[in-house]
């Protein structure tokens, strides 16, 4: 199985399309009724998009500490191998 190094685009639009309809819905509760349905429309798509964003890093984030310290695990024993071999030749 392949490493997942990152989500990409294809996460964040699904995510965006995910949280849309509940974005939407909590700017239609939140706002004023004379706010026209364009506003509330607009509004939850730019709610779900930074939400849609958010996660999407922090997902990032977490995949790229986890990858870092699987590299830095696999050069430690490296170096421990290497050190063994300079170590036996001399």
């Amino acid at each position: 199985m392949k490493k997942l190094e990152a989500v990409g685009w294809k996460f964040f639009v699904a995510l965006l399309v995910l949280s849309s309809p509940p974005s939407i819905y909590l700017t239609y509760i939140l706002t004023t009724s004379n706010a026209s349905s364009l506003a509330r429309w607009t509004a939850g798509f730019f709610i779900a998009a930074a939400f849609s964003g958010v996660v999407t890093t922090a997902i990032n984030e977490v995949l790229y500490r986890r990858n870092l310290r699987r590299y830095n695990e696999q050069r430690k024993l490296e170096r421990k191998q290497k050190k063994k071999k300079k170590k036996g030749k001399k």
